[in-house]
This record gives structure tokens, sequence and C-alpha cells, in this order.
């Protein structure tokens, strides 16, 4: 039995002595999940969450029985804590990302339980992952769940679950009998509610198993039921059935070769920090999954939540494990004793998801250990023979101790021609060469890229990310890609842009895609899609010309009009990206086939004319060839035209400078059905919409985050990506904002959130005000459905 423990604590952001006795009326009433302090989007200091804080929560045993086991259960407290509860000291925990589990059978009472933590969230060099410099933030507070576990004297503290394709069953229970009491255990399995058998020994079988694979993710639960004369005890995992192998041939999940390719992940928002409820940890994962297309994650530089790890068990979505840790490796015994407590801790916590497939128990990026790592190894391994270890490095030629070598490969600096990758025999010791291989981080740091930079830039981040995935996919050695990052991501001040943002990902901070977005999208993702990787107006380009410009879609073929006439057919360049399914298409000319329908020229002169124009109009005028300056002297006086007769063809054909309106329309064919369009233009109408994750919003155990993608769009449905105009948020009063009601657009888009303030069912809204764009509202509804 639990008992949750999330709603109605007392909060205080700093420490005395005398609030064990009693917290101050200052106190302010918080629920879990909590971020100490609500940090801006940008500019501040490293030092402001970094302090002690004090959490106070009164609550009763309704049911208290003094022969049952009473634990406090926090899924994270970031990073160390002291419990007290009535007056007594619990101990000394250090949780980070990883789970406390805290006994208080001796101190437990009916009624009036006071429970104080109080919560040390500064960098300290003996706790993973400080001791160096981290390029991540870690926060503070009690910032995932908690609540009361409930047992009897003898219970089930663990079930382990081994389930293969082939429906053999190996379960080891960890159980806690301090008082050596004789027990039993049996065991149900269940599937999607229905009950399958019983069965009373801990191998069993069972003949033709729903598989978990990335398309149809079966899962299953087994009840595990622990009897002694007096008690009976009930623990409930899920799992699911499937065999994964990595081989140097690449990776195999029932028998069927797979190749994951996808992004790491940081798990923090803007505003709440790592402070983030389910339904953000589900958001996340659907978005990779059905947004972007991906088949694997990993979870840098540390554990994940459980629901994050839930929703990837649940949509078959791949993940990599990892240890806290970022390069640093400390000789203090204290640190390393830390660190190998956090590899069994992490290894035995996530055990039962089906989606982890590597167990990471390598420090990110560091240097090669061997005491340190071969005990990492044996730890991982005797807890968990199902699953292959791997461990991060960022040079040549490492000692490989884990099952699978991992390689941040950050070659790639964007020169033409230069493959995406390094071969794995460049970088794996020779006696190594025969083992598997994954690339766990590329591009990042090696080309920041903000939503707003110019479209030059967003391009070439989006081409980097096309080259390492290519890469990828054209060696068969390469068994696994995840690229550097997700999202963007708040930082330390040394690392990011000065402004303590890293702009690594290919979605903004906001959860908003960059053009490099497109790339995954159009290569992975299963519905129809087009982005031209730019607005196509003149003004952003030097010389006010066209370059070539890259559309990233998964159509067969694009048909592109100007102001409704055709200009020509263009394919996909295979030519460039042999490897990937969906190549990029290059737009490379922008002169309508309507050029000569008066007559004026020759067949043979319009098309010399026309090529010559193109090449001005992506290379600029000034940069023309000898040869085109011959053709149109040889034109002029052929035709006797005037210099203004080239302005007129010019603008009308190539710029459009000074037009009144010049419309681009690309059209994505597949089996030869317009399936998807992108129409752009000079925008002069906008409005605000937005996209809510769920409609619904669950309150039971722990408050749920009303989520709203909002977009400010133009009148052909592009986000206004240079706007950073205000608005106003207001909620209903059963929501609370995260973040300032007074705010603005980033790059044309926002995420918000708002947490439930009841579980009492009813509508509630957001609801945006803009001056100049008017105002939306978003309606939910708590704990019940609309009509």
């Amino acid at each position: 039995m639990n008992k949750p423990l999330n709603f109605s604590w007392n909060y205080i952001p700093n420490f005395e002595e005398a609030y064990l006795e009693k917290l101050p009326n200052t106190a302010k009433k918080v629920d879990l999940p909590h971020t100490n302090v609500e940090l801006p989007l940008n500019y501040f200091s490293d030092e402001r969450f970094q302090f002690t804080s004090t959490y106070e929560k009164i609550f009763d045993l309704e049911d208290y029985d003094a022969d049952l086991r009473y634990f406090f259960y926090f899924e994270g407290i970031m990073a160390q804590a002291d419990l007290y509860l009535n007056g007594h000291h619990l101990g000394h925990y250090v949780s980070g990302y990883l789970p406390i589990e805290v006994e208080f059978t001796k101190h437990a009472k009916r009624k009036d339980n006071r429970l104080v933590v109080v919560v040390k969230s500064h960098e300290d060099e003996l706790v993973p992952p400080f001791g160096g410099p981290i390029d991540f933030l870690t926060y503070g507070g009690i910032y995932r769940e908690a609540k009361i576990l409930i047992r009897p004297k003898t219970y089930l503290k663990e079930l382990l679950v081994d389930a293969d394709m082939n429906g053999k069953i190996n379960i080891r229970p960890i159980i806690s009998n301090p008082e050596k009491i004789d027990y039993t255990i049996e065991y149900d399995l269940y599937l999607k509610g229905d009950k399958l058998e019983t069965f009373f020994s801990n191998k069993a079988a069972i003949s033709r198993p729903l598989l978990w694979s990335l398309d149809k993710p079966t899962l299953y639960e087994l009840h595990g039921k622990l009897k002694t004369a007096t008690s009976v005890d009930v623990r409930v995992v899920r799992f699911g059935f499937r065999s994964i192998e990595f081989r140097k041939d690449g990776f195999f999940i029932n028998g069927d070769f797979i190749k994951p390719i996808g992004l790491n992940r940081h798990q923090s928002f803007p505003f709440i920090a790592n402070a983030a409820s389910k339904s953000l940890q589900y958001y996340d994962a659907d978005k990779l999954k059905y947004f972007l297309g991906v088949n694997i994650v990993r979870s840098s530089h540390y554990p994940p939540s459980k629901h994050f790890l839930n929703r990837c068990d649940e949509i078959g979505l791949l993940v990599i494990n990892e240890v806290p840790g970022w390069q640093f490796i400390s000789s203090h015994q204290l640190w390393r004793d830390r660190f190998l407590d956090n590899v069994e801790r992490m290894v035995i916590t996530h055990y039962n998801h089906p989606s982890i497939i590597l167990n990471s128990i390598r420090v990110n990026e560091s240097a090669d250990d061997f005491d340190l790592y071969i005990r990492a190894n044996a730890i991982a391994r005797e807890i968990d023979s199902s699953r292959p270890t791997t461990g991060v490095r960022n040079f040549l030629g490492s000692e490989l101790l884990e099952d699978v070598y991992a390689f941040n490969d950050f070659s790639h600096s964007g020169k033409e021609n230069q493959p995406g990758l390094l071969k794995p025999e460049q970088v794996m010791r020779k006696k190594d060469k025969h083992m598997p291989y994954i690339v766990t981080e590329n591009n990042g740091h090696m080309f920041p890229t903000k939503s707003f930079d110019n479209e030059e830039r967003r391009t070439e981040h989006a081409k980097r990310h096309l080259a390492v995935i290519n890469s990828a996919l054209g060696n068969p050695r390469i068994a696994s890609l995840t690229s550097w990052v997700y999202a963007d991501y708040q930082t330390h001040g040394s690392f990011g842009s000065g402004d303590h943002v890293c702009y690594h990902g290919v979605l903004d901070i906001f959860r908003a895609p960059k053009y490099a977005a497109s790339g995954y999208i159009a290569n992975f993702a299963d519905y129809p899609y087009i982005k031209v990787l730019s607005s196509m107006n003149i003004g952003e380009y030097p010389e006010a010309s066209l370059p070539k410009i890259w559309v990233l879609s998964n159509c067969e073929y694009l048909k592109v009009y100007k102001n409704n006439v055709l200009i020509n057919t263009f394919y996909p360049r295979h030519d460039l990206y042999p490897h990937l399914p969906h190549p990029p298409f290059v737009i490379d000319e922008f002169i309508t086939e309507d050029f000569n329908e008066d007559g004026l020229f020759s067949t043979s002169d319009a098309k010399k004319i026309k090529d010559a124009l193109n090449y001005a109009s992506i290379n600029g005028l000034s940069n023309l060839k000898l040869k085109h300056k011959l053709l149109m002297a040889k034109v002029f006086k052929k035709y006797n035209l005037e210099f203004n007769d080239l302005v007129n063809i010019w603008n009308r054909f190539i710029s459009g400078w000074g037009a009144k309106a010049v419309e681009y329309n690309f059209v994505g064919f597949i089996n030869d059905v317009p399936r998807v369009s992108s129409k752009l233009g000079v925008p002069s109408k906008f409005k605000i919409v937005g996209h809510r994750y769920q409609e619904v919003l669950k309150v039971k155990d722990a408050y749920d985050t009303a989520i709203v993608d909002l977009r400010l769009l133009d009148e052909f449905g592009e986000v206004a990506q240079y706007s950073f105009s205000p608005f106003e948020v207001e909620t209903s009063p059963n929501l609370q904002l995260f973040g300032p009601a007074s705010t603005n657009f980033h790059a044309g888009a926002y995420l918000l959130m708002a947490k439930t303030l009841t579980d009492k069912p009813g509508i509630a809204w957001i609801s945006v005000k803009s001056e100049k764009y008017g105002t939306v509202t978003f309606n939910f509804m708590i704990n019940e459905e609309f009509e």
C-alpha cells in the first residue's frame, strides 16, 4: 500500500535550527514536484539555486498499525537531504537523480506526524556529478514525487523481471525479511487487465508472447504476492517480452535488425527547472517519438524520471540510461563510492523498463579509470545480465571495459564532402575493433544555433545533422546514433552564449523546432512532411538574392510555383546524401516557366539567359562569371535591349524587389498525389495559435500540468521567427502559471505551463492577451471529459 505525499507542503528557501521545531509564518504552501526557485529564462547567477531550503509536511496515518513498516520514498531530491520526523533525525541522504527510501516505523504515529526535509542544493565536490565544471544545471528542491510505503514486516522490496522473445520469464525477488519469517511467493501474469496464469516458481514460460517492439510495445504486468502466516504483500511491476543484442554488425531486437537514430535529452524546462510533472515527461517522450520520429533517446547525463521511462515503454522509444556524471572523476574515496552506489541504484531502480537497452555506467567524457570502471561494470553485470553496458568517451583509443564502445564524435566541421562521422576503426584500439560501436553525441557545441539566428546559419545547422545521420546510416559498423541535443537547455555561465543557455538543440528551450529538427522529421516521421529552410524573403540574404534553398521533405518529388506559375519539378538529392531515406531537395532555380512566353528571345537564347539569371540569383550579380557577362552583352546587342529592360526582367523573374506580392508554393507529391504543401510570401497578417498537449488534466496522486505549444503564425501558417512580441497570461483560479504572467514570444514561440491547484472536477483555462494580436483562450477539464 502506498500513500501519496505530494500536496500541501510548507516551504521556506533557507534553513535555521529553529525550523526543526517550527517553521515561521512566512513559509509558503507548495506541492511536489517543486523547484527550490523559479529561474528566469537567461542571465542569472549560478549560485541562485545553490542554497539550503526547508520543507515541512504534516500528515496522518489513518490506518496506522504497529505491526506494519513505514517508509518515506522520494523519487528525487537535489541533491542531499536530512530527514526529521517528529523530532527524530532519520539520517542524511544523497538522492540527486535517484530515489531514496527511508524507514520511519519506530517514529510513526496515527495523527499529526511532522516531517521536515532539509534540502541542500549546493554543488558538493564529493557528490557526483559535481567536482568539476558541468555543462548543465542540477537546480534544487524536492523535484520529483514522494510517497509513503506501507509494508508488512516481510515484504517484496523489488521484483526484477527478465522476459525474452521466446516467452521465458526469470524473476528475481529482492525481499526484506529482518525477522526471518517463513513465506511463500506466487505470481500472477496479466495482459491488458486480464489474468493469464499463475505460477509459483521464479522461472516460468508462456507460449507465443506478444513481444515488446518499437512498433508494437506490448506490456505485461506481474503481480508478486509474498505470503506469511499473518500478512500478504503485493508488488506489481510492468515489463515486456523482448530480446536485445548489440553485435559488430548492428543492433537487433527480437532477432530483427534496427538502426536506432535519435537524440540526447536534458530533462529541464524553462522556469520550473527539473520539477516536471508526469504530463511534461510524457510530452517530451511523445515529441521525440511522434513529432521528431526518432526511435532512441539517451538520458544525458543522469537517469530520468520514472514517468519519462514509463512513457518510453508505452510508445516504443529506446533508451540509453546513464549514471550521473560529466567528465570529472574524483580521487576521493567517498566520491567514488557514491558513484558506484549510483550505478547500483540506477540499474535496480529502472530494471524492468523494456525501453532501456544499455546501462551507461561510465562518467560521460571522462578519462579512463580502470579501477573505478571495472567495478562499475561488475556491479551492473551482476545485477543485470540481460543488458549490455556501455560508457561514453570523447577521445581516440580509449580503454574498453564495457560491452559496447560509445564515442562522442565531434569530427564534423561542416566542410563540403567531409564525412559526418569517423569510422569506428579510426577511434577504437585494434584489439577492440570487433566490438559493437555506437555514436552517442555529435554536433552540439560545434555549431550552436539559436532559433532566431539568420536562415543561412539555421540551414547550416540542419546540414550538419544530415551529414552525421547520413554517415551513421551508411556505415553498418555504427550500431546507433544519438545526436546532441533534443532541446536547448540552461547551463553554467562558462558554457552557452554567456546568457546561461546552451543553444545546441534541434528544438529551442520552449520545444519549438529549429530547421535541424526537420532533418529528423523528414527522414523518420511517419506523416507527410515538408519544410522549406527559408522564408523566401530576399531581404534575408546578401544582395537581396535568394541562394539555393533547401527543402526537407519525405515526399517523392516537389513542384515549386511562384505566384501560381510553375518554376520546375524537383527531386531528392540522393547524390548529396546517398544513405538518407529522404535526402533534401535543393531548389536552385527561381525563374518561372513563362519566362519567354512573349517570344522576345529565341528558344536557345531564352534558355541561356535563364541559366545566367539563375546563376546571378543564387550567387549574386557581383559574382557573375565572364561567360555570363559576355552572353548578356551579346543579348543586349542582338535584341536591341536597354539597361532598364534587364532591370525589368530581373525584378519580374528574380528579385521581386518592390513587388506587392510574391508568393511561393512548394507542393509535395507521394504516388503522384499532392500530399502536403508549404506556401510562403511576405506576411502581413498574424494570429496567435496554440496546441494543447492534453485536454483533460488528471489529478490524483500529484498535480497535473496544462501544456500549450504557443505560436505566432502568419497567414501562410509560418512562425513569425523574429518576433519577441509581448503578451499577458491569465489563468482560471484552479490553475497556477509557471513563469511570468507578463512575457513575450521567443522567436515566435512559447511553451505555456500551468499546474492544477485542485482535484475538483471542472473547467480550467489559460488566456493569452496581446495588444497587437488579440486574445486566445485554451480550455481544459480537470478530472472529467468534455461533453
